[in-house]
């Protein structure tokens, strides 16, 4: 099921006329790249972060810049603290493939959640919309906070690029809007969706 969801993330990223993603290769073996953007060692599993997000109505913020790198350790610390100090339960890096989109969708697909993203005002986005939802973006990253901790949240990450993007939902679609315009949609029913 996963697999039917990654190809769908895949086929939308296609540029009109293109053919799908059928087998999910890349075009050329260089294509694949493996990048670790963060690791470390967790002392107390029980201070780690999941992947997935956690519950519906959890925040979902969007934090660092590919265009600010004078920024970017003070985001991996800020992600680091909050993490450790429970604050952050859900972080995942935007990468490839798939960036943005396939990010969001694997945070969300494991728990049947759905977020409506909105994308205005992004720290460092690119103007081409195919680079703002699939690009892979070194030092950037989505993570879900508690409502609870929303102020603390938005305390730790004063001066640092990071935006809200939106609240986890039990609706399980998955919408990215800018402005009032959809400019992607992974509904359940729809082709490809898991």
């Amino acid at each position: 099921a996963r697999d039917e969801a990654y190809r769908a993330v895949l086929a939308a990223g296609g540029a009109p006329g293109e053919a799908p993603c059928t087998d999910c290769r890349p075009a050329s073996e260089s294509a694949w790249i493996a990048r670790v953007t963060v690791a470390g060692r967790i002392r107390d599993l029980r201070k780690a972060a999941s992947p997935d997000f956690i519950e519906a109505g959890d925040f979902v913020y969007i934090l660092g810049s590919p265009s600010d790198s004078e920024s970017n350790t003070a985001v991996y610390e800020a992600v680091r603290r909050g993490v450790s100090g429970r604050m952050v339960r859900s972080c995942r890096a935007i990468g490839a493939p798939g960036g943005l989109v396939f990010s969001i969708a694997a945070a969300c697909l494991p728990g049947g959640f759905g977020l409506s993203v909105l994308l205005d005002d992004l720290p460092g986005a690119p103007d081409e919309i195919r680079d703002l939802l699939f690009g892979a973006e070194g030092a950037r990253f989505i993570a879900g906070i508690r409502r609870e901790d929303r102020e603390r949240f938005e305390r730790s990450f004063r001066g640092l690029p990071h935006r809200l993007l939106g609240l986890v939902s039990r609706d399980p679609g998955i919408f990215f809007s800018r402005g009032a315009r959809i400019l992607l949609s992974l509904e359940p029913g729809a082709e490809g969706y898991a």
